[in-house]
C-alpha cells in the first residue's frame, strides 16, 4: 500500500538540500571560498542569527581573503593563519573610510598605512576576525573542505587584556548626569535622558533596553521589574542566560520611570529607535559615542562601561554568582562552568527556579548606590 508524502517531504526530494546517505555521497566537490560562504550565511541565518552577525562574518572571511589572496580552504594552512595574524595587527583600521587607502587592498594598505602613520586594528578587533574565521573554517572541516580548523585557539582573550573596555568611576559618571541637558531636563529624544540612567541602575545590555516595552515592566509581589525577553517584535538577547527579572532601582521610580512607562500607552519605550539590521541600539549607541567624545571620555570607556560598573559593584558586595547572574544574566567563564553544570544537574532541573525579586531587590539597590546622582 503506498503512503501519501507530505509536501514537505516531496519538496525534500525534489530539493537539491535532500539528505543523502554515506553510501550514495555525491563525488567530491571542490567549494571555492566565496560559494562556501554564501552556503554557511544562509545556515547561520536560517538557524537565528542576526543579519549585523552575518554581516561581521562576512567582513571577516573577505579580509582573509584580501590579505592572502586564497580562493580555497585548503590554500590555508597554520603557517597561513599565523602570518595572517600578524598581518592584523598592522592592519589600518576602517581602511575604506581613508581616502589614501580607500583603493588599495591587503599587504599594500599596510605598507601604505604605515607610512601614512594610520591607527591600526585593535587587539580585540583582531580576535573577533580570527574567531569569526574560525567559525566559517570550522564550518569548511564539516563540509569536508578542509582536515582541521587552524584557527582555532589561534588567538585567545588573554591577549585583549589591555584593550578591553573600562568600568565608569565616580568622576565620570558625575560628568555623565551633570550635563546641562540632564539638569534641565532638556533633550530632543526621551531615550537621551532614560537610558543612561537605566544602564546605570539596571545593569542592562544597551539593545536589552532600547527594545524594551511598557509592558515590559510589571509588578512581583508588589515589586516593580523589568522582564529582559525576546518576546516582542524585535526584540534579540544575547543567550539564553540573558533571560531575567530585574527590579527597578528606587532612584528611577523617584525620578518618574514609571510615570514615563505608563504614559507610553503599552506601546515601545523609545519608539523613535529604529530597529537596525537587527537591533534597536544602533543609533543611541552612534548617539552615545557622541557625547562620550563631547565630554572627552577615553577610549575602553562606552554603554558597556555602566554594566561593567554595576556587576564590579555585585561582585564587591559579594553577591554570589547565581544572584549576579538573575540580576545581569552574567557571569565570568570559570562561574560559568560551575553554574552550568549545575543547570545542567538533575537535581536543579527538578526544584529549582529563577530568584524572586524580592531576593535581588537588595542586591540591585547596593550595587548603584556609590556615586549619587544631581538629577533632579
Amino acid at each position: 500500500m503506498n503512503k501519501k508524502k507530505s509536501p514537505l517531504a516531496l519538496a525534500m526530494f525534489k530539493s537539491k538540500h535532500q539528505p543523502t546517505a554515506l553510501s550514495h555521497e555525491r563525488p567530491f566537490e571542490r567549494i571555492p571560498i566565496a560559494k562556501l560562504y554564501e552556503q554557511y550565511e544562509r545556515i547561520q541565518l536560517e538557524s537565528g542569527k542576526s543579519e549585523k552577525a552575518a554581516r561581521e562574518t562576512r567582513f571577516c572571511v573577505a579580509l582573509l581573503q584580501e590579505v592572502t589572496g586564497a580562493t580555497y580552504l585548503d590554500e590555508i594552512d597554520y603557517e597561513c593563519a599565523l602570518n595572517f595574524k600578524r598581518a592584523l595587527s598592522v592592519y589600518p583600521k576602517n581602511r575604506k573610510r581613508i581616502p589614501e587607502l580607500a583603493n588599495t587592498e591587503g599587504f599594500e594598505a599596510i605598507y601604505l598605512g604605515f607610512e601614512l602613520g594610520k591607527e591600526t586594528l585593535s587587539t580585540a578587533r583582531c580576535l573577533k576576525i580570527i574567531q569569526g574565521n574560525s567559525s566559517f573554517m570550522e564550518f569548511g572541516v564539516k563540509m569536508s573542505q578542509v582536515n582541521q580548523n587552524v584557527f582555532s585557539k589561534l588567538m585567545t582573550k588573554r591577549e585583549v587584556v589591555s584593550n578591553r573596555r573600562h568600568s565608569f568611576d565616580d568622576d565620570h559618571l558625575n560628568l555623565i548626569y551633570n550635563m546641562d541637558e540632564y539638569l534641565e531636563h532638556r533633550y530632543l529624544h526621551p531615550y537621551y535622558y532614560w537610558v543612561p540612567l537605566m544602564l546605570r541602575f539596571t545593569g542592562t545590555r544597551l539593545n536589552e533596553v532600547c527594545g524594551l516595552f511598557a509592558t515590559d515592566i510589571v509588578h512581583i509581589d508588589s515589586i516593580p521589574c523589568i522582564v529582559i525577553n525576546e518576546g516582542m517584535e524585535g526584540q534579540r538577547i544575547k543567550n539564553n542566560n540573558s533571560v531575567r527579572l530585574i527590579p527597578i532601582h528606587s532612584e528611577l521610580i523617584r525620578l518618574g520611570f514609571m510615570d514615563f512607562v505608563e504614559s507610553r500607552c503599552g506601546g515601545r519605550l523609545f519608539p523613535e529607535l529604529p530597529l537596525v539590521n537587527g537591533y534597536y541600539s544602533h543609533n543611541a549607541s552612534k548617539w552615545f559615542a557622541r557625547r562620550r567624545s563631547q565630554l572627552g571620555l577615553g577610549k575602553g570607556l562606552d554603554c558597556y562601561s555602566f554594566r561593567h560598573r554595576f556587576i564590579t559593584e555585585l561582585r564587591e558586595n559579594d553577591t554570589s554568582f547565581p544572584t549576579i547572574m538573575s540580576i545581569a544574566g552574567h557571569v565570568t567563564s570559570t562561574e560559568e562552568k560551575r553554574l552550568g553544570d549545575w543547570y545542567k544537574s538533575p537535581t536543579h532541573q527538578a526544584y529549582s527556579h529563577s530568584l524572586h525579586p524580592s531576593v535581588t531587590q537588595l542586591h540591585t539597590a547596593q550595587a548603584s548606590t556609590k556615586a549619587p546622582l544631581s538629577t533632579q
